[in-house]
């Protein structure tokens, strides 16, 4: 295993970003036209959005950061669907059952939450082997649908009839004071995933929003990678 007082006052937010901007056309083509960069601008643009609604997940604090992954995976789906981005979850492509997510049959995305804290502050155990689980199975023992990035660049690969593939990280970060930086685990997926599974990831694509909601979960570092044809031995010669 790798180791490595809310007050309700909307605080700024600084946005860390490329410009992507909004493209304009029929719902298929903006969903066959979007690049890697233009998505992950979109999804870190409409979470930062809702995370500004104050949204409360179960009992927690207000603000995104303490959502689980398949409520928050279909609200990402529901607003790209609102802006004229078809977005399906839970899909089945080339018999590839529960896709977190398919857009226009252009892109095929798993997700994957990278939150070091939990809502009262405590370190989230198992939060790392979610991108670095380097087994078949689930890093949670019993609990079957615990599997890990790895896992997830390894199911997309099986896919064909979708264009485009990517491994995508939901992080949350701790800047004041200081907390748990999600760089060192992001960095061992990539060496893992390319230098012991042979999957040719493409290049890191990021996107940063300050200033959430949660006291804890301070700062959205949205981050992919696309799984690109071949292999990555293929690609290094």
């Amino acid at each position: 295993m790798w180791i490595l007082s809310l007050l309700h006052v909307k605080p700024k937010s600084r946005r860390r970003s490329r410009a992507g901007g909004n493209p304009e056309g029929t719902h298929e083509e903006l969903s066959n036209s979007l690049d890697h960069r233009q998505l992950v601008v979109q999804i870190a643009d409409l979470l930062k959005e809702f995370d500004s609604d104050w949204p409360v997940h179960k009992n927690w604090k207000p603000g995104i950061g303490p959502f689980d992954e398949d409520p928050l995976v279909k609200e990402i789906a529901i607003r790209l669907t609102k802006i004229g981005i078809t977005a399906e979850t839970q899909a089945e492509v080339d018999g590839v059952k529960k896709i977190d997510m398919v857009i226009g049959g252009h892109w095929a995305i798993e997700f994957k939450l990278a939150r070091p804290f939990r809502n009262n502050g405590d370190v989230e155990p198992h939060w790392s082997p979610k991108l670095t689980y380097p087994y078949e199975g689930s890093y949670e023992g019993n609990n079957k649908d615990r599997r890990s990035s790895i896992s997830d660049a390894i199911k997309l690969q099986k896919i064909s009839k979708v264009a485009r593939k990517c491994v995508f990280v939901i992080g949350f970060e701790r800047v004041s004071p200081p907390g748990i930086p999600l760089d060192p685990v992001l960095e061992a997926f990539e060496l893992l995933a390319q230098s012991m599974f042979d999957i040719p990831l493409g290049k890191r694509v990021e996107e940063t929003r300050d200033g959430l909601v949660h006291p804890l979960h301070q700062t959205l570092r949205c981050v992919s990678w696309e799984i690109l044809a071949g292999s990555f031995a293929e690609r290094e010669r």
